[in-house]
């Protein structure tokens, strides 16, 4: 089990853990829900898309997730920011993630 620290402006980092980093997403996907959607959460993910950014996080790099949500006809978008080395996703040039 590997885990991971997810960035959480409005308070203290939310904890993540799996066997890679896909399967604690998918884990811990209400927490990380609520940290992408601070304000009132989400009907449902229209769009996923994650990859790596060596300029994020005071230069240290994360995974960067931006979401797509469904709520009341609106198309809010979502932002996750996870400490993780480039090699916890492959590609690191990006992909789509189901969540």
């Amino acid at each position: 089990m590997q885990t991971w620290q997810v960035a959480n402006p409005s308070g203290p980092p939310v904890t993540i853990e799996g066997e890679d980093l896909v399967s604690a997403m998918s884990r811990h996907r209400e927490a990380l829900l609520a940290v992408a959607f601070p304000d009132g959460g989400v009907e449902a993910v229209q769009n996923a898309w994650m990859h790596w950014d060596k300029d994020l996080l005071d230069g240290e790099g994360a995974v960067e997730v931006i979401l797509t949500g469904l709520r009341a006809g609106t198309e809010p978008q979502g932002r996750l920011l996870i400490h993780a080395a480039a090699s916890a996703i492959a590609p690191d040039t990006g992909r789509p993630v189901f969540f």
